[in-house]
């Protein structure tokens, strides 16, 4: 894979998380916050699309790859 994604995951003090995604951009991110919220158990309060989600094609490899991986 040529990228890959890194998620930094900040627990506040107040109990919420928050975490950036990075290293992926389009339905590949998509698919990443997807895994992260199943890992977590939790919901989109609130949702900041960077640049980087924009800048590059998505080629939607990373999500396929997840989608393989969770089949198994």
């Amino acid at each position: 894979m040529a990228d890959e994604p890194e998620v930094t995951v900040e627990v506040r003090p107040d109990g919420t998380v928050h975490f950036q995604i990075s290293g992926v951009s389009g339905v590949d991110c998509e698919a990443v916050e997807q895994l992260v919220l199943a890992a977590l158990r939790g919901e989109v309060v609130e949702r900041e699309r960077t640049s980087e989600y924009y800048a590059r094609a998505a080629s939607g490899e990373v999500a396929a790859k997840l989608r393989q991986r969770q089949k198994r």
